[in-house]
């Protein structure tokens, strides 16, 4: 499972609205949870038994063909947090 994930924090900082910045990106949504706030899941299959003769270069391998799925994901997810940069500071800093 690939989720993005909003951990709870101080009070001081509104994970809320982060989230509600999250959720303007295309294909997220509004969180499940109250706690740990999820907006993007995506189910990925991965079986750990097959990599059992694996040596660690081979479970890079795979593990980086999963990641590499979700590049875009990232992408979004960062260029979030710099257009929001300014208001997310002043969360940070109340």
């Amino acid at each position: 499972m690939f989720r993005t994930v909003i951990s709870p924090s101080d009070s001081n900082y509104e994970t809320q609205r982060l989230s509600n910045f999250l959720s303007e990106i295309k294909g997220f949504k509004s969180p499940i949870g109250k706690k740990w706030l999820v907006n993007y899941s995506q189910s990925e299959e991965f079986i750990f038994l097959k990599t059992e003769n694996f040596t660690d270069k081979d479970i890079e391998h795979e593990v980086n063909k999963i990641l590499d799925k979700y590049t875009s994901v990232f992408e979004d997810v960062q260029n979030k947090f710099i257009e929001y940069s300014e208001k997310l500071t002043k969360m940070k800093h109340k």
